[in-house]
């Protein structure tokens, strides 16, 4: 509050106090009331305490002081009133002090009587030096009986706020302007100080998470921002084929400090708000591939599994070695979410082919209902295709290597029987020549 203001009010209390002196000594036509010049001013401030030696907006703050009179009589019905700037005094109203009789010299004697007062400071408040008064009315009698006098003194009080830097993060424009599963977004990052003084050595993260990951840079380095500025970055986001329509919340931690704080640290969130789409997978596939073929058929059981229908749905498939694509392209007019086709390319396979499974990719380019009417979508799906042996041909040359390897055993067992075979009628053979000598010698 200005010094105007201070004076303007207490002429306002000076003339109350006189009001009130005249209707208590009106009856005594030996008493009168007058303003004394003498007396204003007796009273000023002791032993003044500010806590917290550094104010900062959004704090508050105890004032501490004892007083002496430097009249040469007691001062009688003092009044104390803390007056200042509104924007503080309107958020934290204080009483007034009222004191009987304060004597001369020291308040209270040796008591030290104190009188405190506590602010709080307003957080919006900015960096500066702001000044309080204490505005004491009283008033005093005059030697002789004379009568008394009316008197005020006014005893400022001032403090040094520093304001507080506030940073913020939020999305001042996204490119594309709508993000879908699978798509990628530039975000224009606002950085923004919405405190009282400047924010130093600011830096902030961003992490991924619910499905959108950050591409390229995540952590920014900008400097000083000051009160009421910002600066903008740009932050690369992906969304993952499902991740769920709706806002996306990224996390971002804010660093910064300031004239009075050395480290500020500051959670927040920004939320990209991600559109339904369809995503689309394999789920299988069936295919008489062989060795040789020229032209066959390869097909394909897709599912959209996203949450969005697709339309004019594009299909090519991509091989390697050995199988080759002859007619690689299909097309499915639309699918809704949940919704299969069956999709159907035609491949050749190379005559030195071994059986077995070979990678394939398939890729897919749609449009969407939700987006714009020449806006179009792509993505990608690994599956495989079988290749077994070619018609009326010997068989794989890894079933041949097993009927191979049975045959061998087969082989080895026979002649193993064959040789038990022999074995057993020689010695039959020559028991039965032993019999027959026996026989002959005992006829001799």
């Amino acid at each position: 509050m200005s010094k105007q203001k201070g004076v303007e009010l207490s002429a306002a209390l000076l003339l109350g106090l006189l009001g009130l002196l005249v209707m208590v000594h009106g009856a005594s036509a030996a008493t009168s009331v007058v303003v004394s010049s003498t007396a204003n001013g007796a009273l000023t401030m002791l032993n003044l305490h500010v806590t917290p030696q550094r104010i900062v907006a959004g704090e508050n703050v105890t004032m501490s002081f004892n007083m002496f009179n430097s009249y040469d009589s007691p001062l009688y019905d003092l009044s104390l009133q803390l007056t200042g700037d509104s924007r503080i005094l309107n958020v934290s109203p204080t009483n007034n002090y009222i004191i009987t009789a304060v004597g001369s010299g020291n308040y209270g004697g040796a008591g030290y009587d104190t009188v405190t007062y506590t602010v709080h400071i307003p957080a919006s408040l900015q960096t500066g030096e702001y000044t309080f008064d204490v505005i004491a009315t009283y008033r005093t009698n005059l030697p002789n009986n004379e009568g008394s006098v009316v008197a005020m003194s006014d005893m400022p009080v001032s403090i040094y706020v520093y304001g507080t830097p506030t940073v913020t993060a939020s999305i001042a424009s996204a490119m594309p302007q709508q993000l879908f599963p699978g798509g990628n977004q530039t975000l224009e990052i606002a950085l923004q100080n919405t405190g009282t003084s400047t924010a130093k050595n600011v830096t902030a993260v961003f992490t991924g998470s619910g499905g959108l990951s950050i591409g390229g840079i995540n952590r920014f380095f900008v400097g000083s921002i000051p009160a009421g500025s910002s600066v903008t970055e740009q932050l690369f986001v992906q969304a993952i084929n499902d991740t769920t329509s709706g806002e996306v919340a990224i996390p971002v931690v804010l660093n910064y400090s300031s004239d009075y704080a050395s480290n500020i640290t500051s959670n927040g969130t920004i939320y990209v708000n991600v559109q339904s789409g369809p995503t689309f997978a394999i789920q299988n596939m069936s295919s008489n591939l062989n060795k040789g073929d020229s032209y066959d058929p390869v097909t394909y059981r897709i599912r959209n599994t996203g949450n969005g229908a697709a339309t004019d749905i594009s299909f090519s498939l991509v091989t390697n070695y050995p199988i080759s694509p002859v007619d690689p392209n299909a097309f499915v007019s639309s699918l809704a979410p949940g919704q299969s086709a069956n999709v159907t390319f035609y491949v050749s396979v190379d005559t030195h082919a071994s059986p077995g499974s070979y990678p394939v990719t398939i890729y897919e380019q749609w449009k969407q209902p939700n987006a714009a009417s020449s806006q179009l979508f792509s993505g990608s799906s690994s599956y495989y295709a079988q290749v077994g042996s070619a018609v009326g041909s010997a068989p794989s040359s890894a079933n041949s290597g097993i009927l191979t390897g049975m045959s061998g055993i087969i082989d080895v067992a026979a002649a193993i029987v064959v040789i038990a075979l022999i074995a057993l009628f020689a010695i039959r053979r020559r028991s039965r020549r032993q019999k027959q000598a026996a026989v002959g010698r005992r006829k001799q």
